[in-house]
């Protein structure tokens, strides 16, 4: 049932939103109605979630005509691999396997470009214009891309306000054509995206979007224990995490103050959901 075969010559012009997701209950919503305006179809691909994902989910296709066309539910039951030790152990071909799993997803996926999307990235209001003329620039492109798409990482403490450190971006190849030359190997540590054509990489100037972490969530779930297996931009953010965790659930910090001692600046609710 999980063999996948991808057959590149019926592929439709345009664009398809890559959702893998486990357990995003507090997310999933907001990620959704985000995205539904700048996709031609969203993949979204449950990995065993045990809370209400898919049922939030369902009941957005349920209530929206634009969500029953676009939207395409599928199940992934086999765990997966945490990034690090586990990944490094498994063969790449096995169903547990980061690669099998992203490669499986990408199967899915029934139009000419893939932007992979993830369970923590929200679409404002405010950034949805910029996503598409970027998107646009791509897909124009005479020969095939590889879009680097910068994100703004954004922690809400248990204060229920929202920090960032300003200039500090989330930045990765999301947005390729989705050809059988691209597709996901085993990396030593994690999966990654292997293009074996000539490529022209395009990297967004601006933010695009937001990666939203919330420090009452266990957000790093999907790795192995400490930081093994992480590199430079994901142990900053792992650090971050902790900062914002302590000094918003600590009665001894003036919170404010202590803020911006540790150089993080505050954001609006509306500047991320709206």
């Amino acid at each position: 049932d999980y063999f996948f075969y991808r057959d590149q010559y019926k592929i439709k012009k345009g664009l398809s939103a890559m959702l893998r997701v486990k357990n995003e209950e507090k997310n999933i919503k907001n990620v959704l109605l985000g995205i539904k305006n700048v996709f031609n179809e969203i993949v979204l691909i449950d990995n065993n979630s045990q809370d209400n994902t898919l049922k939030i989910a369902k009941e957005l296709m349920e209530n929206d005509d634009e969500f029953k066309e676009k939207l395409k539910i599928f199940n992934y039951p086999f765990d997966i691999a945490r990034c690090g030790i586990e990944n490094f152990k498994t063969h790449p071909r096995s169903l547990h396997s980061l690669a099998y799993f992203y490669n499986y997803c990408l199967s899915k996926c029934s139009f000419t470009h893939v932007m992979k999307w993830d369970g923590d990235m929200l679409l404002p209001y405010r950034l949805q214009e910029k996503l598409k003329l970027f998107i646009s620039k791509l897909m124009d492109s005479d020969m095939p891309v590889l879009g680097i798409t910068k994100g703004l990482t954004v922690f809400k403490g248990f204060d229920e306000n929202y920090y960032y450190r300003e200039n500090c971006y989330e930045k990765e190849i999301r947005i390729f054509d989705n050809l059988k030359n691209n597709y996901f190997t085993k990396d030593v540590l994690w999966e990654k995206l292997q293009s074996d054509i000539e490529t022209q990489f395009i990297t967004s100037s601006e933010n695009l979007f937001i990666e939203f972490k919330d420090v009452s969530t266990n957000e790093y779930s999907h790795w192995n224990a400490g930081d093994l297996g992480m590199g430079m931009r994901k142990r900053r953010e792992l650090r971050d995490f902790k900062i914002i965790a302590d000094i918003t659930s600590n009665s001894k910090y003036d919170i404010g103050s202590e803020i911006d001692n540790v150089g993080f600046k505050s954001l609006k609710r509306e500047d991320i959901f709206n």
